[in-house]
This record gives C-alpha cells, sequence and structure tokens, in this order.
C-alpha cells in the first residue's frame, strides 16, 4: 500500500491531498478536511474495499452482491445508492453484517435514494455494523 501527498497542483493558496495507492482518500483545503467521494462501478458483484475513499456513490441498474476486502478496525464506508430507474433491485449483503436502526433490506425500491454506513470494528464481516436508510 502507498500512502502519499499530493500538493496544490494550482499552487496557489494551501492544501493538497492524503493519497492511498494513487487515490485522493482526504482533501485538505483552506477551510479544512474534506473526504473524497468516488464512483462505484455497477456489476452484479460489487466489492467495497475498506482500504480506499470511505464515501461513494452507487448507481444501481440491476440486482448485485456487495462483498468486502481489506476489513480493519476503524474503517468505514458510507454509500449513497440511487436508484433512478422504474425497477425495484433486489441487494445481497454479506451475512454475518449485523443491521442496526432498521432490519437488513432485501432491495431498493424504483426511484429511491439510500444511504448505506458500514463500520468496521475487527477483521471480518462479522465484525461489521451496517445502517440502511432510504428516501420515503
Amino acid at each position: 500500500m502507498g500512502l502519499g501527498f499530493k500538493s496544490n497542483p494550482s499552487g496557489q493558496g494551501e492544501g493538497g491531498a492524503i493519497q492511498v495507492n494513487g487515490i485522493d482518500v482526504i482533501q485538505i483545503s483552506e477551510s479544512g478536511i474534506e473526504n473524497s467521494v468516488t464512483t462505484i462501478t455497477h456489476a452484479s458483484t460489487v466489492n467495497l474495499d475498506f482500504s480506499d475513499s470511505s464515501f461513494k456513490n452507487h448507481t444501481v441498474t440491476t440486482a448485485f452482491t456487495y462483498t468486502t476486502s481489506n476489513l480493519s478496525p476503524g474503517r468505514k464506508q458510507v454509500i449513497r445508492l440511487m436508484n433512478t430507474s422504474g425497477s425495484s433491485y433486489n441487494i445481497i449483503f454479506p451475512n454475518d453484517w449485523t443491521f442496526v436502526g432498521s432490519s437488513e433490506p432485501s432491495s431498493i425500491a424504483a426511484g429511491k435514494d439510500a444511504l448505506l454506513e458500514i463500520t468496521c470494528f475487527g477483521l471480518n464481516n462479522a465484525s461489521c455494523l451496517a445502517e440502511w436508510r432510504v428516501e420515503p
């Protein structure tokens, strides 16, 4: 794993980014720390890599399964799921996750956005707590 710092490319003002494997994971500006938001490429299986950016956008276009990699205590993923289609899509989560605040969802409804937050307290899926919130 490569860890680095990228200075402000414009050369004007303060700021830059902390990078992991060449990916900006934390933006630092004159006004403070900003987290990078990356985009998930949709597929039938979507891997959530806990070693990269913790904020992600995921546009859902078919049913899919989430898997995980690089779990470690204190790592977190915050995912905005967007279903802009006219169809509901099934979601399969790792069966060891514990959902808090609501029961584990089985799908995302047509035309809805949802927020999925996963916090890892260990090295495996059984140590993950997940929270699901969907717009009414």
